[in-house]
């Protein structure tokens, strides 16, 4: 399946058990509401110079993760391995075996799950993982960049052929086609659910992170900031929301990065998110650094923070104090980039369960 450049899929040995992710460029620049200067990971010899930003205002991040309460685990649903539609295939090599697996997209209602099958889709709610082929709509049609999961358990799949007709399918939560979207945007793209708004997200010529909102009842494209795919949806909520965009989710990580620019709704200039090395959990090879950074709908900062296998997942208080923190202990199917956050502050990532070195199935884990 073609899939962004900016999105990793993970190959597993079940032998080890450990990912081992391409390496892709990230967009060379950030939307246009959201400006962003060099980012690229420096050398550990080289002095790291912090872009500058005029923040509008600062939050600094505190906290001892060795004394802070740990999140709850939770084990939501499995996913098989095998030949059926909901089934993981794997290939037997010398040494192990090889599959792909990768969490796509989460909400309140389950998960998307990237097999590397690019004519199904696996969706993970409590249970048994269900699915079906895209054949049952229509034969000749694949999968085509990252699908989306809405909180009450809609699907935005984007699809195409092989003489490059594209199309948004929208499929209910029982697997029944509601809408078919016609569309000429080749580059590869990834849907969010913002309630009941629908955006893609791709990249433009010039290398910016483009969005438009899917109007799913006129069935064509709309304009929308870049900015405008991140907002959480929080009913009720004040619209003082911050966001760290698509910057909170850099696949190349934040490096030594010390001040992260977040966005609040309606503000022009941006708010600097301190993230301080005393927050930062140690490993057994140094600090880790966080990967990915989101806001729930209490205003609570989620963060993943890895190095190497190492991976630890924190949420604070709006206002940066450390509320709870976790290691993930279990083997982690894919990498720390593959964990999904959604708008409550949960973390969902999948767990590979062996029986005598070899994979046996998957686990969806949420820690909350």
């Amino acid at each position: 399946m073609n899939k962004p450049a900016f999105l990793l899929s993970a190959m597993i040995l079940a032998s080890g058990c450990s990912g081992a992710p391409a390496k892709s460029p990230a967009p060379a620049n950030a939307p246009a509401a959201m400006p962003t200067a060099h980012r690229s990971t420096p050398k550990p010899s080289a002095a790291f110079i912090e872009p500058q930003y005029d923040y509008i205002d600062r939050i600094r991040l505190s906290g001892n993760i060795l004394s802070a309460p740990q999140l709850k685990v939770m084990g939501l649903a499995v996913v098989p391995f095998g030949t059926e539609a909901n089934a993981i295939g794997m290939e037997k090599q010398k040494g192990g075996v090889q599959f792909q697996i990768a969490l796509e997209s989460c909400s309140e209602n389950g998960c998307i799950v990237e097999s590397g099958d690019v004519t199904k889709i696996i969706v993970a709610r409590s249970g048994i993982a269900d699915a079906f082929p895209l054949a049952f709509i229509e034969p000749g049609w694949r999968r085509q960049g990252l699908s989306a999961i809405s909180d009450r358990g809609w699907l935005a799949v984007p699809v195409s052929t092989l003489d490059n007709t594209r199309e948004i399918w929208i499929i209910d939560d029982r697997f029944r086609l509601r809408k078919r979207i016609s569309h000429k945007i080749t580059n590869p793209s990834l849907f969010r659910w913002r309630g009941e708004d629908l955006f893609m997200v791709f990249q433009g010529p010039d290398e910016k992170m483009l969005a438009k909102r899917v109007d799913i009842d006129a069935g064509r494209l709309v304009s929308a900031s870049p900015i405008e795919p991140w907002w959480p949806s929080c009913p009720g909520q004040s619209a003082s929301q911050y966001s760290a965009g698509w910057e909170g989710e850099n696949p190349l990580g934040f490096g030594g990065r010390l001040v992260m620019p977040v966005w609040r709704r309606g503000e022009s200039r941006p708010t600097g998110l301190e993230l301080p090395e005393s927050i930062r959990p140690m490993t057994s090879q140094g600090l880790a650094s966080p990967v990915k950074i989101a806001f729930d709908c209490d205003g609570r900062i989620c963060i993943i923070s890895a190095l190497g296998e190492d991976i630890w997942c924190q949420r604070f208080s709006p206002e940066g104090k450390l509320l709870a923190a976790s290691p993930i202990t279990g083997s982690i199917a894919g990498d720390a980039k593959g964990i999904q956050i959604d708008r409550r502050g949960r973390f969902f990532y999948l767990e590979t369960i062996l029986n005598s070195a070899e994979p046996e199935k998957i686990h969806l884990i949420r820690l909350e």
